[in-house]
C-alpha cells in the first residue's frame, strides 16, 4: 500500500508541487476568469433578453439550450416548462416537418427561413417569421434562431385580402362601368357593366383602346385631360361616345388621376353610367317646351284678340241692341192701338230677343273678364258665400216653395268675387232647374275628396239630364234644355270652370233624368284656409 501523505481537498496535485506563492496567484487568476465568464454570460443573456424578438438555440433534437424573455412571454412558457419540451411541441402540428428540413438545411447550407405558426402553452396560434443559423455550443452542433411575431403583419394581409375581395366583388357586380386607363397602353380594365354600356360582349374586346377611339368629339376629350391635368378629379362629366356599332351612347363619369407624368395624367380611373335616356328625355322635354312656348305666344295672340273682340262686343254690338230696344218701345207706344195681336206678339218677340242679346253679350264679357287679371287670393268662408247667394236669389223664389239645406263648409284661400260667381252661379242652375218641382230641395255641403284636396257639391231634385252629355256641360254655349222651357245663354257653368281652374281645381257633375242633379267643386287641399 503506498504511503500515505497530506492532501489539501481545495488544491490539485499540481497545486501542491507548486510554491504556496505560485499557488495562490493561480487560484486568483482562476477565480477572476470565472467571474469574468459568469460577467459574460450575464451580460450575453441581458443582450439577448433585451432583443424586441425571440431568440432561441435548440441542439438537433430540438431540445431548447437557451433563449431569452421574448420567447417565454409569446409562448407563455415558464423557463422551467421550456426545458421539459422542445421547440416541435411548440409548432402547430402541420409545421413541424418544414421546421425539421428547416433545420437540416441551416445546417448544411449555413442559414434558412421559414414561416408558419407557433402554438402558445394554452394552444393559441400565432404566426411568425424564423431564420436560423449553425453554430457550436461546448462542441455540440446547434442552431440559433430569431423568430418575428407577424400576427399584425397577417392581419393587415387578410384586411387587404379581404378589402380586394369586396372591391372585386363591387367592381364585377356594379351596375356602373368602372375602368382604369393608362396612356401608353390605352383602356387596361374595365368591367362587365362598363363594356355592356358601351356595346361589347366581354370586357376583353375593349382592352387596350385608345381614348381617341371612342369620343365622339375631340375636343371633349381635350378639355377633358387638360381639366384633369389642372384638378386631379374630374366629377359629372357628360360626354357622348361611340358604341361597338358606332352608334352614339351618351354618359356621365366621374374621373382620378392616380399617377401624373411631366404633368399629365397618366393613369386615371373612373366610373360612368348610360345617361342615353336621359338625354333623349331632356330633348323631348325640349321639344315640347318649344312647343309649349309656341302655343304660350298662339294663346296670348288669341287672348288679345279676344279681348279686343270684347272690346268690340261691349262697343259696337250694345248700340244696335240700344236702338232695338228704343224703336221697339217708341213703336209699342205709338201704335198700341192700332196694331192687331199678332203684330203686338212679333213686338214683343223682338224685345225679349233683344234683351236676350244684351244678357248674352254681359256674359260673354264677364266670361271674358274671369280669365285675365291677378287672383286677389286671401281667406274665404264658403259658408258666408253660400248665404250671401241663397240671400240674393230670394227675389226669384217668389211663390216658390224652396228648401236650402247648407251644410259645414271650409274656409279656402281663393278669390272672393271669383269664389262668389262660382256659388252664385251653381245656385241660381239649382233654382232654375227645380222650377218643375212643388217642393224643390237644394243642399250645399261637403264630401270626402282626395288627400290632397277639398270637395264641395250644390244638390238639387230638378229635371236632371243624362249622363252621355255630362262633358257637354262646361262647354261655352253648352246647353241640354231648350230656350223655350229654362232661360239661359249658357255660359255659366262654364265661368264655373274658368275659375276654379284658374284656383287650381277641378269640376264634374252626376245626374238622372228627373233624379236631380249634383254639381261638384274640388280645390287643392294646400288652398286651405
Amino acid at each position: 500500500m503506498a504511503p500515505q501523505q497530506d492532501h489539501n481537498p481545495g488544491t490539485s496535485l499540481a497545486e501542491e508541487f507548486l510554491s504556496p506563492a505560485l499557488g495562490r496567484d493561480l487560484r486568483a487568476a482562476l477565480q477572476q476568469a470565472r467571474q469574468e465568464l459568469q460577467a459574460e454570460r450575464a451580460y450575453s443573456q441581458a443582450l439577448i433578453d433585451s432583443l424586441p424578438v425571440m431568440f432561441v438555440i435548440i441542439d438537433k433534437n430540438g431540445r431548447f439550450v437557451r433563449w431569452n424573455h421574448s420567447l417565454e412571454q409569446v409562448l407563455h412558457y415558464s423557463a422551467a416548462e421550456l426545458v421539459s419540451v422542445t421547440a416541435f411541441d411548440t409548432i402547430a402540428p402541420e409545421g413541424r416537418d418544414l421546421m425539421r428540413g428547416k433545420i437540416l438545411e441551416a445546417m448544411e447550407k449555413g442559414f434558412s427561413e421559414a414561416e408558419s405558426a407557433l402554438l402558445s402553452k394554452e394552444g393559441v396560434r400565432i404566426p411568425y417569421y424564423l431564420t436560423s443559423a449553425p453554430l457550436l455550443v461546448e462542441g455540440q452542433p446547434c442552431i440559433a434562431g430569431v423568430g418575428i411575431d407577424i400576427s399584425a403583419r397577417k392581419a393587415a394581409e387578410e384586411q387587404l385580402r379581404q378589402s380586394e375581395s369586396r372591391y372585386r366583388l363591387l367592381f364585377e357586380r356594379s351596375l356602373a362601368g368602372i375602368f382604369r386607363y393608362q396612356a401608353d397602353e390605352g383602356l387596361v380594365e374595365c368591367n362587365e357593366a362598363g363594356a355592356h354600356i358601351l356595346g361589347y360582349e366581354s370586357p376583353q374586346e375593349l382592352l387596350y383602346r385608345k381614348a381617341e377611339s371612342y369620343f365622339v368629339h375631340a375636343g371633349d376629350l381635350e378639355g377633358a385631360l387638360q381639366r384633369l391635368a389642372r384638378d386631379g378629379v374630374l366629377s359629372n362629366l357628360e360626354v357622348c361616345l361611340l358604341r361597338n356599332d358606332s352608334t352614339p351612347v351618351w354618359i356621365l363619369e366621374n374621373l382620378s388621376v392616380t399617377e401624373s407624368r411631366d404633368g399629365q395624367p397618366f393613369i386615371i380611373e373612373g366610373t360612368f353610367i348610360d345617361i342615353s335616356e336621359r338625354k333623349r328625355a331632356e330633348d323631348e322635354v325640349r321639344r315640347l317646351n318649344s312647343e309649349l312656348y309656341q302655343k304660350i305666344a298662339e294663346a296670348t295672340s288669341a287672348n288679345q284678340e279676344l279681348e279686343a273682340f270684347s272690346y268690340s262686343v261691349s262697343h259696337d254690338l250694345r248700340a244696335p241692341i240700344r236702338h232695338i230696344n228704343g224703336f221697339v218701345d217708341m213703336l209699342q207706344r205709338r201704335t198700341a192701338g192700332a196694331l192687331d195681336e199678332t203684330a203686338q206678339r212679333h213686338l214683343q218677340t223682338i224685345a225679349r230677343a233683344s234683351q236676350h242679346m244684351g244678357q248674352l253679350i254681359d256674359d260673354l264679357l264677364a266670361f271674358s273678364r274671369m280669365g285675365r287679371g291677378e287672383l286677389a287670393r286671401s281667406r274665404v268662408s264658403l259658408g258666408s258665400l253660400a248665404r250671401e247667394a241663397i240671400e240674393n236669389l230670394r227675389p226669384e223664389l217668389d211663390g216658390r216653395s224652396v228648401e236650402f239645406k247648407v251644410g259645414g263648409l271650409p274656409d279656402v284661400t281663393g278669390d272672393p268675387a271669383m269664389l262668389r260667381v262660382v256659388l252664385s252661379n251653381l245656385l241660381s242652375n239649382a233654382v232654375k232647374y227645380t222650377r218643375p218641382q212643388a217642393q224643390a230641395v237644394i243642399q250645399v255641403g261637403q264630401v270626402a275628396g282626395g288627400a290632397d284636396e277639398v270637395v264641395l257639391f250644390v244638390k238639387d231634385n230638378g229635371v236632371g239630364f243624362e249622363m252621355q252629355y255630362a262633358d257637354k256641360l262646361f262647354g261655352v254655349f253648352q246647353r241640354l234644355h231648350r230656350s223655350d222651357q229654362f232661360e239661359g245663354t249658357g255660359i255659366g257653368l262654364a265661368t264655373v270652370r274658368r275659375i276654379v281652374h284658374r284656383h287650381g281645381g277641378r269640376t264634374w257633375a252626376e245626374a238622372t233624368v228627373d233624379g236631380g242633379a249634383t254639381f261638384y267643386v274640388a280645390f287643392p287641399a294646400r288652398a286651405q284656409g
